[in-house]
């Protein structure tokens, strides 16, 4: 039986790698290295659309991701007042597959997170700059 816990620890896990990739695109698009992209030469132009297709792929996912999770949220809400048995069936399956899709598309968010704030201090290193570092909300 999938538990209101389980849910609420996966949706914060989610929660925070959404903000880290956010602030990390947000980071990319600043950099000067990244906006003059299509000055640089081929080979180097490569490795920039391998992680402009990362950053689009998080775009492109996110807000179908957000309204999932917001979905998931307001089903936890009602269990928690309530309003809804956790030991239904029906809630058991709505809960699993949302746990399946959470632990999904984190799988795909961590290795997405980690190359990207990788490539970011990259970049910045070869300016000069400090090291990018995510702050979580508080």
């Amino acid at each position: 039986m999938i538990t209101i816990e389980q849910m609420e620890a996966r949706l914060w896990e989610f929660d925070m790698l959404d903000e880290a990739l956010s602030q990390v695109a947000v980071a990319f698009e600043a950099e000067p290295m990244w906006k003059e992209r299509a000055s640089l030469p081929p080979e180097y132009q490569v490795v920039f659309h391998r992680m402009e297709a990362a950053v689009n792929r998080y775009y492109r996912g996110r807000e179908r991701m957000r309204s999932s999770t917001a979905a998931t949220k307001d089903t936890l809400k009602r269990i928690d007042i309530g309003n809804i048995d956790t030991g239904n069936q029906e809630i058991q399956l709505v809960l699993s597959v949302s746990l399946e899709t959470l632990e999904s598309v984190i799988a795909d968010y961590e290795p997405m997170s980690q190359g990207l704030t990788s490539f970011l201090n990259h970049m910045r290193f070869l300016r000069g700059a400090k090291p990018y570092v995510f702050v979580a909300p508080l």
